[in-house]
């Protein structure tokens, strides 16, 4: 029997891999978990054969859970992304598996094959240097990144001055001559406008879907079309924002993918 582990932030992404798997009865689903750090402790106390492993976790994301195991040998792992197309084409340059989010019954398949094939077989072939060498050329793009954009934002309020991380803003408000940044539940006010911190800020993280919105797709949850022709997003505080058919699609493009392309 394959021993599988299955690591998503979402429950509801956990269930559909392991509904998925139901028909794959050489796989025997061991454990799942729900962030980076729970991860890291199941795996290097267990011995796995393969591991399907969301990418982008709060706190400790999937490549940082791969860099802090310290199990004897490394479990096969098909990564689960909504990666951007360079993540995607990194994927293919290293010849690993991956599964983009939705998953579909197919690809999953196809890559399960793929990983039975070599784990039946016990070629492994140099996994673990692929692995590693993506791990250097995904930090290499994102320490560039950080240098090219805003990594945290400086803020003035009178008497004092505090910094919030980019990555903790969920979405970004227009209020006349300031900007609103909402984290989690509080909204934090800068003297910007918007059209300057759009420049600043990760295009492929914070996307405009309004005039007067910015969001960051990572807190997307769910996407439903209007009548209107709009379209409205649900994020994971179950904010509800409007995707306004100019935005539209720029906001789309992000997800492009020639195999399961966004279809309403």
């Amino acid at each position: 029997m394959i021993k599988t582990l299955i690591v998503d932030d979402e429950r509801l992404a956990r269930q559909r891999i392991r509904r998925l798997l139901q028909n794959e009865t050489d796989l025997e689903i061991i454990g799942e978990c729900k962030s980076g750090a729970e991860a890291v402790s199941f795996i290097n106390q267990n011995n796995l054969d393969l591991i399907f492993l969301d990418i982008q976790m709060p706190e400790l994301n999937g490549f940082e859970v791969l860099q802090q195991i310290n199990a004897p040998q490394m479990p096969f792992v098909i990564f689960v992304t909504a990666f951007d197309s360079f993540a995607i084409k990194a994927f293919e340059f290293h010849a690993l598996d991956y599964l983009l989010k939705p998953l579909t019954p197919e690809r999953l398949q196809t890559a399960v094959s793929h990983a039975r094939e070599r784990l039946t077989k016990d070629q492994r072939d140099n996994f673990d240097e692929r692995v590693i060498s993506l791990l250097a050329e995904i930090k290499e793009v994102k320490l560039r990144d950080e240098k090219k954009y805003l990594n945290r934002v400086m803020l003035r309020p009178p008497g004092r001055i505090y910094f919030i991380q980019t990555p903790t803003i969920s979405w970004i408000e227009a209020k006349g001559n300031y900007v609103n940044l909402h984290v989690g539940k509080e909204g934090h006010l800068l003297r910007e406008t918007m059209s300057n911190l759009e420049k600043r800020l990760d295009p492929n993280k914070f996307v405009r879907i309004h005039r007067s919105a910015i969001v960051n797709i990572d807190t997307v949850f769910e996407i439903r079309r209007l009548l209107s022709g709009d379209y409205s997003l649900t994020l994971k505080d179950r904010t509800e924002l409007i995707l306004s058919r100019h935005y539209r699609d720029g906001f789309f493009k992000l997800f492009d993918d020639p195999d399961n392309p966004v279809d309403f």
